[in-house]
């Protein structure tokens, strides 16, 4: 018997970040930082916003503060 088993802590932001596009408008170029909330806490940051100060666990007004123009999402277990 064979197992497989895939560990993708990102996929959630990366298919957030996927959804804006590449225009720039809202974040979508590889430079933008994004964050994603859940419960009004940063539940995934990709390496721009870590970068900035902004991980896991800290509340959305400390992110907001430590990167004025992070792109924010609301977490989704579906997506």
């Amino acid at each position: 018997m064979l197992w497989v088993a895939l560990h993708l802590p990102l996929l959630s932001l990366e298919a957030f970040a996927a959804t804006l596009g590449a225009d720039g408008a809202r974040g979508g170029d590889a430079d933008a930082a994004i964050a994603l909330v859940d419960d009004h806490c940063i539940s995934a940051v990709n390496a721009a916003a870590l970068s900035q100060g902004v991980k896991r666990g800290l509340k959305r007004a400390t992110a907001l503060a430590l990167a004025p123009r992070i792109v924010l999402g609301q977490a989704d277990a579906a997506r």
